[in-house]
């Protein structure tokens, strides 16, 4: 995928970096006591529990997207944010993207209905080195947009999930080798209840010590079931 490198202070420089392979992490707060109640919460939604928690779902790469439109099956999808950690050959990089699922699904398996719908990732990417001290004051956010106008669905601060040393440690002893190069991460989510239906998404990543924001808006195309 090509890429849009943005160091501190510095203009972006464009870079490919193969992607792959790709992991969603879920139910990843660091406070224990919300992520059990979160899990609670979504069992009243019919929504399996987990069978660990953290939870680690392998997604095809396929399901990859810098698009600003994607396709899904039907309009019971939504989406939630999230931070995505990339590793390129010069190391980890922090981006935001937003974790589309199919609610449908997601009641009886939630690791299809992740894989139901593309997870979009903003093009535009930080190195970690240059928000590594502050990791925890960065902001997510997820605004639903439609014809009434955008809402603010979700909005947080990073050090409300676990932080990226820690996913990376869980993932490599989940799977029993060092991330390689390519390797995606997305965070698992903040607290927040995204409207499913939704036609369209603005995910966005603040910096408020270094006064910077990544961000990118995508449509989504429902598509009916049978014609």
């Amino acid at each position: 995928m090509s890429v849009s490198i943005q160091r501190d202070g510095d203009a972006p420089v464009v870079q490919v970096i193969p992607w792959g392979p790709v992991f969603n992490f879920g139910y990843s707060g660091r406070s224990e006591q919300l992520v059990r109640a979160h899990v609670g919460e979504m069992a009243g939604r019919g929504v399996p529990a987990p069978k660990a928690v953290p939870s680690l779902y392998p997604i095809p790469t396929d399901r990859l997207s810098l698009a600003t439109e994607i396709a899904v099956y039907g309009s019971e999808t939504y989406a939630e944010v999230e931070y995505v950690l990339i590793r390129s050959a010069d190391g980890w990089l922090v981006t935001v993207g937003a974790d589309q699922t199919d609610a449908l699904v997601e009641r009886v398996s939630v690791s299809r209905a992740k894989r139901q719908c593309p997870d979009v990732i903003c093009p535009v990417l930080w190195p970690m080195q240059d928000v590594a001290s502050h990791f925890d004051e960065l902001i997510l956010s997820l605004t639903a947009r439609n014809a009434d106008g955008d809402v603010s669905v979700q909005q947080g601060r990073c050090a409300e999930l676990r932080p990226p040393l820690s996913l990376i440690e869980f993932l490599t002893a989940r799977i029993g080798l060092e991330p390689r190069v390519g390797t995606v991460v997305f965070s698992g989510t903040i607290s927040g209840s995204p409207p499913v239906g939704t036609p369209a998404w603005r995910i966005a990543l603040t910096d408020p010590v270094l006064n910077r924001e990544i961000s990118h808006t995508f449509r989504v195309d429902a598509l009916e079931e049978e014609l």
